[in-house]
């Protein structure tokens, strides 16, 4: 699944933005390789504040100046520029509703630009900064969508539970949506670990025991599913918990292919799903830690 910052080449970037300032073929390129990410951060920011300023003055000089707008027009072809700028770091932005306006009120610029068009109106430019504050808008409130995402499902986790989530976040919230689910994935097996350990879970081999929450996760998983309840034989893990263990196992061992025991395709989606679960878990720990288990001592034989 392609990130939500980053285009997947310049051919994407170009079918989706109709690039007319960066109107050369490697652009993408270039700014994946040639700068860090904390300097593609700085230019989206850059940009944004620069579109905001555009927003401002060009709204004044409108207001200023009823008639003549060649000023105004200079500023629009600006901003023209410094939003498809904002763009080659915001594919998420672009492919979605958010920039829909904006990106048919700079062809029409564009257009009059080449005098392929009829003159831009006072209007059409009014209009045009009206679809610059609503892309603005929407690139504002994906930001606060980023920082609620995850942090409101894992809050009442220990801080140290929580940790590999909120990590998770921040990654997801720049585009590494692929490397977020894998740190979900780790948080989830910190839960799991934990709740063993608090239950005192050991997996017995032979004559030797050892704590199932130190185990590796092939008898992790063994123990995970032999887990029952004492009074009524419920289980302690749920089959989609152990679904999810099955899947980090695979993940972490290279064996998940393309279409093939896969929990989701989207990530974003992946990684809501683990740490959901995870708090579950941990809230039913919490309400039923005083009751017993079927048994404590797991025989391995699997």
């Amino acid at each position: 699944m392609p990130s939500s910052w980053r285009w997947s080449n310049d051919e994407e970037f170009r079918e989706n933005v109709f690039p007319h300032a960066l109107n050369e073929n490697d652009h993408v390129r270039r700014a994946a390789i040639s700068n860090c990410f904390a300097e593609n951060c700085r230019d989206l920011f850059d940009n944004a504040r620069k579109l905001r300023d555009g927003c401002e003055e060009l709204t004044v000089l409108l207001e200023e100046n009823q008639d003549e707008i060649s000023e105004a027009l200079g500023i629009a072809i600006e901003m023209c520029q410094d939003g498809e700028e904002m763009l080659l770091f915001q594919r998420r932005l672009a492919v979605g509703m958010g920039a829909y306006g904006f990106l048919h009120g700079k062809e029409a610029i564009e257009h009059f630009c080449h005098k392929t068009s009829k003159p831009t109106s006072r209007h059409d430019l009014e209009r045009f900064c009206d679809d610059v504050f609503d892309m603005l808008q929407a690139f504002d409130s994906a930001l606060l969508d980023d920082a609620k995402f995850l942090a409101d499902e894992v809050r009442d986790l220990p801080e140290h539970l929580e940790a590999d989530f909120l990590k998770a976040r921040d990654l997801c919230s720049v585009g590494f949506e692929e490397v977020g689910v894998m740190l979900c994935g780790r948080g989830f097996e910190k839960v799991v670990r934990e709740i063993l350990a608090r239950r005192n879970i050991q997996v017995a081999s032979g004559n030797r025991s050892q704590p199932a929450s130190k185990a590796m996760l092939h008898d992790l998983l063994g123990a995970m599913g032999k887990l029952k309840y004492k009074d009524d034989g419920n289980r302690l893990f749920s089959p989609q918990s152990l679904t999810l263990m099955h899947w980090i196992r695979e993940v972490r061992n290279g064996v998940v292919h393309e279409g093939e025991e896969e929990v989701s395709a989207d990530e974003r989606t992946t990684a809501a799903m683990l740490a959901q679960i995870s708090a579950r878990l941990w809230a039913a720990h919490i309400a039923n830690e005083s009751r017993a288990l079927d048994e404590t001592s797991i025989r391995k034989d699997w």
